[in-house]
């Protein structure tokens, strides 16, 4: 019973290979707006996003949902 509870809140398997440990695929989460863009700049939003991300996660103090969303918003600035 405690394996799938811990399935079902999100307990990272840290074998996904995206490097955060969390099933999040913060790359992919972040291929938006100002992110999506092929540029200097659009690569630097994008880096942020990531790196917003996977801080994020690591911290554990917000839901994955949270932590895309505040990633996110750098592509939307």
């Amino acid at each position: 019973m405690l394996v799938g509870t811990l399935a079902v809140i999100g307990c990272g398997d840290s074998s996904s290979g995206n490097g955060n440990g969390n099933g999040v695929d913060a790359d992919a989460e972040c291929n938006v707006g100002a992110c999506a863009v092929d540029s200097d700049e659009g690569r630097a939003f994008k880096a942020a996003c990531v790196n917003e991300i996977n801080d994020c996660l690591e911290l554990g103090v917000s839901t994955e949902a949270q932590c895309i969303a505040f990633g996110v918003e750098t592509c939307n600035a």
